[in-house]
C-alpha cells in the first residue's frame, strides 16, 4: 500500500506524466489554415481587358499577429480585391483615350494593424526627475535605478522593434523595399502598384502607383478602420491613376 507520501508522489508523476502527454498533443495539432485569397480574374470592360495580377511577397499573403497584426486581404469586407478591381474598371470607362488593355500589377498590398509603442525614457531622464517613483511625502525618489523606473533607449533599429514585440514579424518584412516598420500606428492599409496600359497598336504606358492611408483611430469597431483604411488607399489610387491619363 505504501504511506500517504510515497502514494502522494505516485500520484504527482501520474499527473505529471498526462500533462506532458497533452502538451505535446497540443503542439502536435496542426493550426487552422486560412482561406486562399480570392483570385481576381480578368474582367472585360466596355472591350477593355482588365488584368489584375498579384505579385506580392510571400510574406505578405502569410497573416500573422501580435503587437504587429497583418491581416489577410480576403477575410476584409468588402473584399479589397474586388474593390480594387472596381476601381481600374471605372477608370479604364473614364480614359479620354481608350487602351485595348490594361495590368495593374501588384507588388504591395497589405492591411495592418500596430499597437503603439511603449514610452521609452533615456537613463539621463532620471537626473530630472522624469520616470521616477513618488515618495509617500510626495517628493520623486533621487538616483532610482530600478527597472520599474525607466526603460533604456535601444540603441539600434532592430533593439527597439524587439522591445516593441515585434519577434514575431517575419525578418523579411523589414528588409525588403517597403518595410513594414515604416507603417504608421494603428490601422493602415498600404497599396503599391505598375499599371501598364498597353494602346492599340502596342503603344504602351506605365504609370506607377504608391499610397497609404490610415484608418478612424478613434472608431470602435476594428472591422470599420480597416474598411476606411482600405477604402482611403484605393481613393488615393484612383487619384493618381487618373491624374497620370487625364481621366476626370
Amino acid at each position: 500500500m505504501g504511506t500517504w507520501v510515497e502514494r502522494g508522489w505516485a500520484m504527482n508523476r501520474k499527473l505529471g506524466a498526462a500533462l506532458l502527454l497533452f502538451a505535446l498533443g497540443c503542439h502536435t495539432t496542426p493550426h487552422a489554415t486560412l482561406p486562399p485569397e480570392p483570385v481576381v480574374r480578368p474582367v472585360d470592360v466596355n472591350g477593355v481587358a482588365a488584368v489584375i495580377n498579384d505579385q506580392r511577397l510571400e510574406w505578405e499573403k502569410k497573416p500573422f499577429s501580435g503587437r504587429v497584426t497583418l491581416y489577410q486581404l480576403g477575410g476584409t469586407t468588402p473584399d479589397p480585391w474586388t474593390q480594387l478591381a472596381n476601381e481600374t474598371a471605372a477608370i479604364i470607362t473614364a480614359m479620354p483615350e481608350r487602351p485595348a488593355r490594361v495590368e495593374v500589377c501588384v507588388t504591395s498590398f497589405r492591411l495592418v494593424y500596430k499597437q503603439s509603442p511603449k514610452r521609452r525614457l533615456d537613463p539621463s531622464d532620471s537626473a530630472k526627475g522624469v520616470g521616477l517613483p513618488i515618495q509617500a511625502g510626495g517628493g520623486k525618489v533621487p538616483n532610482s535605478t530600478k527597472d520599474t523606473d525607466y526603460a533604456p533607449v535601444p540603441s539600434d533599429s532592430q533593439g527597439l522593434w524587439s522591445s516593441m514585440g515585434l519577434s514575431s514579424v517575419p525578418k523579411e518584412a523589414n528588409s525588403c523595399e517597403n518595410p513594414i516598420s515604416e507603417d504608421p500606428t494603428g490601422t493602415s492599409c498600404t497599396l503599391r502598384a505598375s499599371v501598364r496600359i498597353i494602346y492599340p497598336g502596342g503603344r504602351e504606358k506605365t504609370v506607377n502607383v504608391s499610397a497609404i492611408a490610415t484608418g478612424d483611430t478613434d472608431s470602435k469597431y476594428m472591422g470599420e478602420a480597416r474598411s476606411m483604411a482600405v477604402k482611403g488607399v484605393l481613393r488615393q489610387f484612383s487619384f493618381q491613376f487618373r491624374e497620370a491619363v487625364g481621366a476626370p
